[in-house]
């Protein structure tokens, strides 16, 4: 069977087949689903926020799309968004105004205090990243940005507990994670929302990266579907870099996230 249609590669029908296949096994495995209203961001987000206490950090913020929708349900909590790009800055800014619980943060974070080179395209912000932009933009220039360590910023600030914190930074979460490493040794971030994509065949980062990281500190990964989430385990022949966002849960924590 696998002969027959390999031997019939390039067939209008084959490929016909072939891509109906792929736009199907893509919709299935929930990947570059980015509307959160319905890929299951904002249930994820909901059950989060309604059983486990803490504050929130945005980190990726890019114009306040994500913190917008997190906003009806923070209640009495704040939440920090940190977008490290000026000119997308004044979008946050002036998108979240309003909102005395709501900070934003004209600062990138990673893994050391200092300044990064970051891609940056007008045209097409949510794809700025410290490395190449994953699509050819005749726009793109490179920003030196500032950037910070998450710990420090909770010492600066104050927060205790984080119930969620959020990294959309195109290829660099592990350097933001490297940052808040103090903060997951004793246990302050409860939930981790984390986008894995094509930023990350530049960084190198699979997903084994990121299991190994959490699981140090005592965390599972699970992949964010519509209606729940399940629990991810590493395949290195499944790798994929197309995009899908995932979940890492404090180990203590799962039973009361999912009751």
């Amino acid at each position: 069977m696998r002969s027959f249609i390999a031997s019939r590669h390039g067939s209008f029908v084959a490929d016909r087949l072939a891509r109906l296949s792929e736009q199907y096994l893509n919709a299935y495995d929930n990947v570059a689903n980015w509307d959160i209203g319905i890929n299951g961001e904002l249930r994820a987000i909901r059950d989060v926020l309604t059983r486990i206490e803490g504050d929130v950090l945005d980190v990726g913020a890019n114009a306040g799309q994500w913190a917008t929708a997190v906003i009806p349900y923070l209640g009495d909590r704040s939440l920090h968004s940190f977008e490290v790009v000026p000119p997308i800055y004044v979008a946050l800014a002036r998108n979240v105004a309003g909102h005395a619980n709501v900070f934003p943060v004209n600062k990138g974070l990673s893994d050391a205090a200092g300044t990064i080179e970051v891609h940056y395209s007008p045209s097409s912000s949510t794809i700025s990243s410290a490395y190449p932009l994953i699509e050819d933009r005749q726009d793109q220039v490179v920003v030196t940005c500032a950037v910070m360590r998450g710990d420090d910023y909770i010492q600066d600030t104050g927060i205790g507990d984080v119930a969620l914190l959020k990294i959309d930074v195109e290829g660099m979460e592990i350097a933001v994670l490297d940052g808040f490493e103090a903060a997951f040794r004793r246990g302050a971030i409860k939930t981790v929302q984390f986008e894995h994509g094509p930023s990350h065949l530049l960084s190198g980062h699979t997903m084994q990266t990121f299991v190994q990281w959490f699981d140090r500190f005592g965390y599972d990964v699970y992949t964010v579907y519509p209606n729940r989430l399940i629990p991810f385990s590493f395949d290195i022949m499944k790798e994929k870099f197309t995009g899908q966002n995932f979940y890492a849960i404090r180990r203590d924590m799962r039973a009361a996230f999912a009751s």
